[in-house]
């Protein structure tokens, strides 16, 4: 009798050869994208009748530590809202304030980088309301409105870059937090500076260092800076007032250097527009989520396999810049080629167990 284990390897050597089979094929249309639902796994579930017991008052039930926001398969950057730091992936549904938008939001509690939020005229406090009735997303894409400051966001991403676009309702006093001081993890240093009059630079300390480069499509007026490495402190990009056009800023990451986000963020996107990133992300997960084709089951199964395989696909993460270096586990920079490979476990996170499931009972 075939052991569980052997139960388990065959049907993942069954799903390999189900994705090799047919790696390469694009669509042309939002199909498959389509179905993958990002909020999966973002809220709690409290149900006593489901989980077997009734959670003490003001608790927080265990969730799926997913988030909503934008990445490519196995891509260094994930840009995603934050509305709870210290949890997750930063981001809970039940939750009715954003903070900003971060770009590692893998599902550990030790990332979140380069929290980033546009301000119009705002008080002491950063941090904006936001409602689900005017939040969307999909591969590759977040949109929200932050009612506190009448701005409508969207992002985008590539594998080390990630793209914001911002229409500001009032275009006097437009600025940008860059709120270096905080992180999912502690942070233990910062900086930041101006480059040129549309670029700043600069990098996040936590457990360790990550880099970015990044360049607006309007000039900056000032840039203001309040105990610069200090865990309190925090910078804001004015922006010059006029232009009716949304603002826009291009940010490149990197865990080597600042010459390596730039140089990302030259070679990912450098002049496409946000409309072309985003089809490039679409036509990216469209690709890979038609390798696998299903018939019959409900609009719920079929929800439930693409979301579970876009999930997936999220890890492991992108280390390597587009010249080849990255840090390695002794932090020392290293320059070769970085292989990208899956590694195939059953766990709650990838879904992988969820997903067989599907796919086998829908298996001719």
């Amino acid at each position: 009798m075939m052991t569980m284990t052997n139960q388990i390897k065959n049907s993942l050597f069954l799903l390999v050869v189900l994705l090799a089979s047919i790696t390469g094929k694009s669509q042309t249309k939002s199909v498959y994208t389509g179905y993958v639902n990002t909020f999966i796994g973002t809220a709690p579930l409290y149900e006593p009748k489901i989980i077997g017991y009734k959670y003490p008052e003001g608790w927080r039930s265990w969730a799926g530590l997913t988030f909503p926001g934008s990445s490519l398969p196995n891509a260094m950057v994930q840009l995603s809202p934050m509305t709870e730091y210290g949890s997750g992936a930063g981001y809970e549904y039940e939750d009715s304030l954003i903070y900003g938008f971060t770009h590692t939001n893998k599902g550990h509690w030790n990332l979140c980088n380069i929290p980033i939020l546009p301000l119009s005229n705002p008080g002491s406090t950063f941090g904006s309301t936001f409602s689900h009735q005017k939040e969307s997303s999909s591969p590759g894409f977040y949109q929200v409105y932050l009612d506190e400051y009448n701005i409508n966001v969207k992002l985008t991403s590539t594998l080390r870059c990630g793209y914001h676009q911002y229409a500001f309702k009032n275009n006097i006093g437009r600025q940008i937090l860059f709120d270096l001081a905080k992180a999912n993890n502690k942070v233990s240093d910062w900086m930041i500076e101006q480059v040129g009059s549309r670029a700043v630079q600069g990098y996040q300390q936590t457990g360790e260092r990550i880099y970015f480069y990044a360049a607006l499509n309007t000039d900056i007026d000032r840039m203001e800076e309040k105990e610069e490495g200090a865990r309190t402190g925090h910078a804001i990009v004015h922006l010059a007032n006029g232009g009716k056009n949304p603002v826009e800023l291009k940010i490149g990451l990197s865990f080597v250097s600042v010459a390596n986000a730039k140089q990302n963020l030259e070679k990912e996107i450098g002049n496409k527009s946000f409309d072309a990133i985003r089809q490039a992300a679409t036509q990216t997960w469209e690709s890979l989520l038609s390798s696998i084709r299903v018939k019959g089951g409900t609009e719920k199964q079929e929800q439930m396999l693409y979301s579970c395989l876009y999930r997936s696909f999220l890890w492991p993460a992108l280390r390597s810049d587009v010249n080849g270096e990255y840090t390695d586990a002794k932090k020392q920079v290293v320059k070769r080629i970085q292989l990208l490979h899956r590694t195939i476990s059953v766990d709650t996170y990838r879904n992988k167990d969820v997903l067989l499931g599907l796919i086998l009972r829908r298996l001719p």
